[in-house]
């Protein structure tokens, strides 16, 4: 049986995400199960629950193999985080290991100054700037 986005919808409203939110995610497509259109049906669906006025996060962890690019280097955290950063408009973080990508009303304020950060997840990163806008964090699948 395939998950089409109507049933995805209905998920995330279930688990209050509501327009304006802003939301951290992480995800596993292969746990999902079969996603009728695949990483793109999530990220739609995502992008719709949460509204113009939302901002949608997830980590782009890179590891530490190959200089880091921006532009280039992949997602190591899935196909839906890889998906969503290769998309227009979003906006990738500079750290070189704990990197997010963001679209939305908030994501240049989430995505700035990462690079400068004393840890890649501690004060002023992506990570916390999600949690002082009142934020919500979504595992879905991990």
């Amino acid at each position: 049986m395939q998950i089409n986005r109507e049933q995805i919808l209905l998920s995330l409203e279930l688990m209050d995400i509501r327009p304006g939110d802003v939301l951290l995610v992480h995800s596993a497509l292969t746990s999902i199960g079969q996603v009728e259109g695949g990483a793109d049906t999530v990220i739609d669906a995502l992008l719709t629950a949460i509204g113009p006025e939302g901002t949608l996060v997830m980590s782009t962890l890179t590891g530490w193999g190959a200089p880091f690019d921006p532009q280039h280097s992949p997602s190591a955290v899935g196909i839906i985080s890889e998906v969503f950063r290769k998309r227009p408009g979003v906006l990738r973080s500079l750290h070189p290991v704990h990197s997010v990508a963001a679209f939305g009303r908030q994501a240049a304020y989430v995505v700035e100054g990462h690079e400068r950060c004393e840890t890649g997840c501690g004060h002023g990163t992506p990570y916390m700037k999600v949690a002082e806008l009142g934020g919500k964090i979504l595992l879905l699948g991990v």
